[in-house]
């Protein structure tokens, strides 16, 4: 449920959905504590809704959590200095020159590496894209199209279709779609997962275009993620990478003698109930692994157990990610984004991290929904549906987060976030799903969009604040700030 509430106006606001059409509504309250009473009685209920338990059996450190994620008039969370304000004023100019653009007839004559269909001489594919995988030790990006992966080459400016890694195969020959993927040794080889089959992983050699390998687990084990060993692991040698089942993690190391690649003595099996549905790890090796009963784990290594549970708000988290140092985490649920602060603030540890420490049982991290606004929601006449978000990633600390949802790409301001500005974001509607978006390695500004027929590069000062024209009005002149693909390989 996409809501709302102001403590300053006493108004509660909410999107309905019904019949394809967006409905807003707003409560107004005029005494302060019958706002406030109402809130918290609605912040039990959904909780009681979404976990199928009464409010009563919660513990208080959760009830707590629960509370605070509701709360959206919050304090500065981290105070630094506004020497991010000038980057706004560019990113003002930069969109006044942008519109400027669009209104010169020039304008679309400036396609920066884009390419056809007809160029591609590939004929139309019945498959749309589906997945995205970022190179970090070169220029390429891989995009998943059926049993085919398009390779496209990041420019400053541009995106242009290198070419088409076909008919992806087991070592049996079988073909398969990819369902998940990732970059590997050096961003030499393409670990995937076939859907069907789940107790093997894949190895593609980028350079043969062949699948090489078939890394199969021990019996019983059904892979859900594989993820690095670390955060920037895939732009090193290192062979081996972490795996979750539905309520194991373990290590997979490809150099194991037999079929089996699992290794035994870093595998750790939880209760059945846990439902990991998502992990992520820290440049250090750090893990988080989320569930879809909404809980996060954090783990300082695997093996072990948790160092830290998070309590579940109840909404199925789809995707996690970490910043490089493992101090904040961005978790995605459909309708919104839980940003937490991993910092340890009081008692016996202040200053750890919960990846090394347990958080005081009275001192849980303050949970943080990151939004859009119900009014903003109001001319999308869609339901929301946020993709993984991701950080921004490289050398640099990370500034920006991006996600999307159906034909919109948003981005939300990292440091005005952590200044308590949840609201801090930009938003642009295109003319199709996003299917995928994550910032190009080693910046903020550039960022890789995937549409089910389309590959596009776009600049994230493009993107506009929220209003009308922005979240209703498709953007009329891509061609200016971006380099589109059209991908019918």
């Amino acid at each position: 449920m996409n809501s709302k509430n102001d403590l300053e106006t006493g108004s509660f606001m909410w999107n309905y959905y019904n019949s394809g059409k967006t409905h807003t509504w707003l409560l107004r309250f005029y005494q302060v504590d019958s706002f406030i009473a109402y809130c918290e009685r609605f912040a039990q209920h959904m909780w009681e809704h979404l976990n199928e338990t009464s409010w009563e059996k919660a513990k208080d450190d959760e009830q707590k959590f629960v509370k605070a994620s509701h709360d959206q008039d919050v304090e500065m969370l981290v105070v630094e200095d506004e020497a991010d304000e000038p980057e706004e004023d560019e990113e003002e100019e930069y969109d006044q020159q942008y519109q400027d653009d669009e209104d010169d007839e020039e304008a679309d004559k400036l396609i920066r590496g884009g390419v056809s269909d007809e160029e591609t001489d590939e004929p139309p594919q019945k498959h749309p894209n589906s997945l995205l995988s970022m190179g970090y030790t070169n220029d390429r990006s891989f995009v998943v199209r059926g049993d085919s992966i398009g390779v496209y080459k990041q420019g400053d400016d541009s995106v242009d279709f290198v070419g088409n890694i076909k008919n992806i195969a087991r070592p049996n020959g079988k073909a398969f779609t990819p369902s998940q993927m990732m970059l590997h040794g050096q961003d030499r080889s393409m670990v995937m997962m076939d859907g069907s089959n789940k107790n093997a992983l894949y190895n593609l050699d980028i350079e043969t275009g062949k699948v090489v390998d078939e890394w199969r687990m021990n019996d019983g084990v059904n892979v859900n993620n594989f993820l690095p060993d670390a955060k920037f692991a895939q732009m090193t040698p290192n062979q081996t990478f972490i795996g979750t089942s539905h309520n194991a993690v373990f290590r997979v190391d490809p150099r194991l003698n037999g079929n089996d690649k699992m290794v035994d003595s870093q595998y750790k099996q939880y209760a059945s109930k846990n439902d990991f549905s998502a992990a992520t790890t820290t440049n250090s090796g750090k893990l988080a692994i989320a569930s879809n009963k909404g809980d996060i784990r954090l783990f300082d290594q695997i093996g072990k157990n948790a160092k830290t549970q998070l309590p579940a708000l109840g909404d199925p988290i789809m995707g996690i990610d970490v910043t490089s140092d493992g101090r904040w985490i961005v978790a995605t649920c459909k309708t919104y984004l839980l940003l937490i602060d991993t910092l340890i603030g009081s008692g016996r540890y202040q200053g750890a991290l919960g990846f090394d420490r347990s958080f005081p049982a009275d001192a849980k991290p303050v949970p943080h929904k990151l939004q859009l606004k119900p009014e903003h929601v109001a001319y999308m006449d869609e339901e929301i549906s946020f993709t993984p978000a991701k950080f921004n990633q490289g050398e640099s600390e990370e500034t920006n987060i991006v996600t999307s949802t159906g034909p919109y790409v948003v981005t939300f301001n990292f440091k005005r976030i952590k200044a308590g500005r949840l609201d801090a974001y930009k938003i642009q509607r295109y003319d199709d799903k996003i299917v995928a978006d994550q910032f190009k390695y080693g910046g903020d500004r550039k960022i890789m969009a995937v549409q089910p027929h389309k590959v596009m590069q776009l600049d994230r000062r493009q993107l506009s604040k929220p209003n009308r024209q922005s979240i209703s009005t498709p953007t009329k002149s891509l061609k200016s700030r971006s380099s589109i693909v059209d991908s019918r390989w």
